[in-house]
């Protein structure tokens, strides 16, 4: 789309002064790549980064997770269902500025291994422009068509595109690798950035770090967890930030295994009045147990209550629930005797949550617009429930009974990402 703003313009007219990706940048990006041994026969072992032969018995190197080339010595990764012709594809982030405005340099990597000799390419795909108010501009390389798939590049000029572009999934990329080459604008030194985003969405980092102090406060204290979940929405900061100070002053370690079951311990201290303030009960030392504990006495509560208000109560949120969710009902994603499908009425809240013992309905994710619940179950069986981010399209939870994973629970995970794209489709197609 040809640029037609001031700043538009001002932003093409700076991306023709960028330095082209140096050779030692494109070392630092080789590094990313897996190395890899080919093998063919019952013997016969490739090095796919020098093409060396020799003979080995291939049953005892299936028993390695690696093995030496003999020639140039390098430590290669062995993979049985390795075949020749194999590609490997991994995005690199270069850290620039250029006149005022913070640049984070997004390039495709592409790896060819073929037995005849190893083949690299690497462009730029993706620029994110933000200035020191955090405002940011984003420019993409054209891809295929109507393809869903962020790597579908047809590496074209980089450009504006539409403006629901700067928010899709293609251009929302986490590098896998940094160079260690690293611009940042002044006013993001100051706010404590030195020489890494981490895990989180780069460009999201530092517009909040010009806009936010809360950031700034995690960021230099390396309170990463809760920056990525105010990121992704997980955490609203309005809402917790005086309880996020209190567990960070007092220690609380946040992970990403136990944030979000932190946060909905947060909401039934809550409910029941407890002193937020209190770090005894913020940053409790056994978290599961108290949330447990807390969540059986809501439910207990819950269950206390009149029968017809309940009844009133699942008819009104029902109606809501269908209007936001009803578009995933005929999802049901199959795989031997393991089926998992979406949750289809507060009704079926209500049992998953009494049988999973866990706060699927008490906490209401029913009501949570971007959250898909969905119900694994195997031989008809309940075995765990599936929460995914409708913004993000991440599985953000998978919890068996009492918030425990089932021993099932890597085959659920499969299961559900091998179908995201289903998802996904049917969430944009209505967006």
């Amino acid at each position: 789309m040809k640029a037609k703003t001031k700043i538009q313009k001002e932003i093409i007219a700076l991306r023709e002064t960028l330095k082209p990706i140096t050779q030692e940048q494109k070392e630092e990006a080789k590094t990313m790549h897996t190395k890899y041994v080919l093998m063919q026969y019952s013997t016969k072992h490739i090095c796919l980064e020098c093409s060396h032969n020799w003979s080995a018995p291939k049953k005892e190197t299936l028993k390695k997770k690696s093995i030496s080339c003999p020639c140039c010595k390098t430590k290669l990764k062995v993979d049985e269902r390795l075949k020749n012709g194999h590609e490997e594809a991994k995005y690199f982030g270069v850290l620039d500025t250029v006149k005022g405005w913070q640049v984070v340099r997004i390039f495709y990597s592409e790896k060819f291994y073929n037995k005849s000799g190893v083949d690299y390419s690497i462009r730029e795909v993706v620029n994110h422009f933000i200035n020191d108010k955090g405002n940011i501009q984003t420019i993409s390389a054209p891809v295929f068509g109507m393809s869903f798939y962020k790597d579908h590049w047809t590496f074209g000029p980089l450009e504006f595109r539409s403006k629901s572009n700067a928010s899709a999934p293609r251009v929302r990329i986490k590098p896998h690798k940094y160079s260690k080459k690293v611009k940042v604008l002044p006013v993001f030194k100051r706010n404590g950035f030195k020489t890494t985003p981490y895990y989180l969405m780069p460009q999201d980092l530092f517009s909040l770090l010009a806009k936010d102090s809360r950031i700034e406060t995690l960021f230099k204290q390396k309170q990463i967890v809760f920056i990525d979940a105010a990121i992704t929405s997980q955490l609203d900061l309005n809402k917790y930030w005086d309880v996020v100070k209190v567990a960070v002053k007092h220690g609380f370690k946040a992970t990403t295994e136990n944030l979000l079951n932190w946060r909905d311990y947060i909401d039934l201290l809550h409910f029941f009045g407890k002193d937020l303030k209190n770090p005894k009960f913020v940053c409790p030392q056994d978290l599961e147990k108290e949330h447990n504990r807390y969540l059986f006495k809501k439910q207990r509560q819950i269950a206390a209550q009149k029968i017809e208000d309940l009844k009133k109560s699942i008819q009104k949120d029902n109606k809501l629930f269908k209007q936001q969710k009803s578009k995933f009902f005929d999802l049901a994603f199959v795989k031997g005797g393991l089926r998992v499908e979406p949750l289809k009425s507060v009704e079926e809240f209500v049992v998953n949550g009494e049988k999973m013992k866990h706060c699927v309905f008490a906490n209401k994710y029913h009501m949570k617009e971007n959250a898909l619940i969905l119900e694994a179950k195997i031989d008809n069986q309940t075995i765990e429930t599936v929460h995914i981010d409708l913004k993000t399209f991440e599985i953000k939870q998978v919890r068996g009974r009492f918030n425990k994973p089932s021993k099932h629970n890597s085959k659920v995970v499969r299961l559900v990402q091998q179908n995201m794209d289903k998802v996904r489709e049917i969430a944009l197609k209505s967006a």
